[in-house]
């Protein structure tokens, strides 16, 4: 598995927080509950697949992320998204070849 100085299982917390603060109250779908539904249906999936922990935890960690650029814009919030998870992924030293697969 991956060295992450942080542990990566920490970010729906953190998640919770940056969307309790940042995110419009007009979006009752991508929010906070969604993004852990997300992560739990990721997780049955990797399971049923039987991922390597590697290829799961990217899978988690896509879940994850994938909507966090709603926090600014409903508009190209796909784009969005991507680049703040590259961000924060570079900013705990995440593999750069996973962080490509996130």
């Amino acid at each position: 598995m991956f060295r992450v100085p942080i542990h990566w299982y920490t970010l729906p917390k953190g998640m919770m927080k940056l969307f309790e603060k940042k995110l419009q109250s007009a979006y009752i779908y991508h929010n906070y509950t969604h993004t852990l539904e997300t992560i739990n249906a990721c997780s049955v999936l990797g399971q049923c697949l039987d991922l390597s922990k590697e290829k799961q935890e990217i899978l988690e960690l896509a879940a994850c992320l994938h909507d966090i650029g709603y926090i600014y814009s409903w508009h190209e919030h796909e784009t969005k998204s991507a680049i703040l998870a590259q961000e924060f992924l570079e900013k705990v030293a995440y593999p750069k070849k996973a962080t490509k697969e996130v």
